[in-house]
């Protein structure tokens, strides 16, 4: 069974996928956003979706370039524990990351 549909989670890439020529999470190079396309844009904001990001984002000291499972950003610590108990793997973790929310431009 999928990760998604076992915990009932919807998946969101946000229009992003994996450029093999870059080695990159990226937006399509074409992609509105002149700024960020064709480069990786992460995931800010409280959502309960399941997305592929870089850990070193969220983790500080993660090494650069590990593609995380991410199953949501969670407001409170409550919350991500029940979406991390949805999971019921042995390797998955939650944690507490500062993420800057303002404008990135």
């Amino acid at each position: 069974m999928r990760i998604g549909e076992s915990a009932s989670m919807q998946i969101d890439t946000m229009g992003r996928h994996y450029n093999k020529a870059k080695d990159l999470i990226a937006l399509a190079d074409d992609d509105e956003d002149e700024l960020y396309a064709g480069d990786y844009f992460p995931r800010r904001y409280p959502s309960k979706t399941l997305s592929l990001e870089y850990l070193n984002f969220y983790k500080p000291g993660a090494k650069v370039k590990t593609i995380a499972l991410v199953t949501g950003i969670y407001e409170n610590k409550a919350s991500a524990d029940s979406a991390l108990k949805l999971l019921s793997d042995p390797v998955a973790f939650a944690f507490k990351a500062s993420v800057f929310t303002g404008c990135l431009h």
